[in-house]
């Protein structure tokens, strides 16, 4: 067997995390989500709230995406979810709080420190 360790939570995370940018408005949400960055922050701050999951598979061997699934109780899916939407509000809280003070010190002619 050559083992190979796999990553449950990233999965389903990113697997949520899809779903849910989807279901939101393109505008502001998805296009913001649309970066890279900001993306990777948002996985990050979520499995910093999260416990992970790990299983060890055969590499040689594929896994159904069902047994993902499986994996989870329904407490952990929306202990994820509640997370994904904290994270999300987080974010765009960060954002818009730079915008305004990059749009304030413009205005207000004040060099950035």
């Amino acid at each position: 067997m050559f083992p190979k360790l796999l990553n449950l939570t990233l999965l389903y995370v990113t697997k949520e995390v899809n779903q849910i940018l989807n279901e939101l408005p393109v505008y502001p949400y998805q296009q913001i989500f649309s970066d890279s960055y900001l993306r990777q922050t948002l996985m990050a701050r979520v499995f910093s709230q999260i416990p992970n999951r790990y299983i060890v598979v055969d590499r040689r061997k594929t896994l159904p995406k069902q047994s993902i699934l499986i994996q989870f109780t329904t407490e952990e899916q929306l202990q994820i979810e509640n997370s994904i939407y904290e994270a999300i509000v987080d974010l765009m809280s960060e954002a818009i709080d730079r915008v305004v003070k990059s749009e304030f010190q413009r205005l207000s002619g004040v060099d950035r420190a």
